[in-house]
């Protein structure tokens, strides 16, 4: 489609969906690779101009569809209008958007009902297609979700705050470079499943859905595991017990420790000195919590 203005997407929502959507009512926002604003009636669009990130939009589309009748939860029910445009109607229920507020909840009565039905939706999704299926929704591949090994070093090695993370940094890289999964492992995964991509009923804990499968690829199970870890140990326990029953797979909670820890490390590595200092200020408690704590342990005891 043309450049992404107020202006364009008004006009193709006009045109191919028939929804009168004036452009001053509508506040573009960047997300990844696409724009992003949320309409009236609780429809979201999504939107790109650029050929590769249609392309992906795309590919969501086809998996959001293709998943919805084989799992227990909820998930984006998606309209294609166009190339590079999409509507979506969320699924009902409030994320738990990072800052402690995973830790938090996870420590009420109502968590321990999110960590089954966590593990359960997880278990679910991890056997929903073959690799054949997979294929044919567009993913050919092993996708990677986390950086190789040599470039995150090179970016954490350039960074201030390497003096004070170097000796947990590099025993946990080491590991990290060595770590190669089993073929089994190797699943149609979420990509990035943290408290802000799930869907869930606050008052009974119930998990509605998840959603945001943009980082969704063939990729090692426990990749979908490793945030995880900041729900806190006894959530950790009652999900990870959950997922091997109904997944008749046991899980290595060491590898998820590990990809929690590379993770931290590639989240502050991506900052700019242009990045708000709040951001950043975060991400360093992470990557320090992570060096000295829980985390670092469970990742380096296997």
């Amino acid at each position: 489609m043309d450049s992404i203005t107020p202006e364009s997407v008004s006009a193709i929502l006009r045109d191919r969906a028939g929804l009168s959507v004036p452009p001053g009512t509508i506040t573009l926002e960047r997300r990844g690779d696409r724009w992003f604003a949320r309409l009236a009636d609780d429809l979201l669009v999504f939107a790109t101009d650029e050929a590769v990130a249609a392309d992906r939009l795309a590919r969501e589309g086809r998996l959001l569809q293709a998943l919805a009748p084989r799992v227990p939860f909820a998930v984006p029910v998606i309209r294609e209008i166009g190339p590079g445009i999409q509507l979506r109607r969320p699924v009902p229920g409030m994320p738990l958007g990072g800052g402690g507020r995973e830790r938090a909840f996870a420590d009420q009565p109502q968590g321990r009902r999110l960590a089954a039905e966590l593990g359960r939706a997880l278990a679910a999704l991890h056997r929903a297609f073959t690799p054949a299926e997979a294929e044919a929704l567009g993913y050919a591949a092993v996708e990677p979700v986390l950086p190789p090994a040599e470039a995150l070093q090179q970016r954490v090695a350039a960074r201030p705050e390497y003096p004070e993370i170097a000796a947990g940094f590099d025993r946990l890289l080491a590991l990290y470079r060595e770590t190669r999964p089993a073929a089994a492992d190797i699943v149609l995964a979420h990509g990035d499943v943290w408290g802000g991509n799930l869907a869930v009923d606050h008052e009974t804990g119930a998990l509605n859905g998840l959603f945001d499968f943009s980082d969704a690829g063939l990729a090692d199970r426990h990749v979908d595991l490793m945030y995880i870890h900041s729900f806190g140990p006894d959530f950790a326990d009652l999900l990870f017990a959950t997922y091997a029953a109904e997944a008749s797979h046991a899980l290595s909670r060491q590898r998820t420790a590990l990809y929690h820890a590379i993770a931290a490390f590639a989240a502050l590595a991506d900052l700019t000195s242009k990045d708000d200092g709040d951001v950043l200020e975060q991400r360093r408690r992470w990557v320090l919590g992570v060096c000295a704590g829980p985390v670092s342990r469970i990742a380096l005891a296997g």
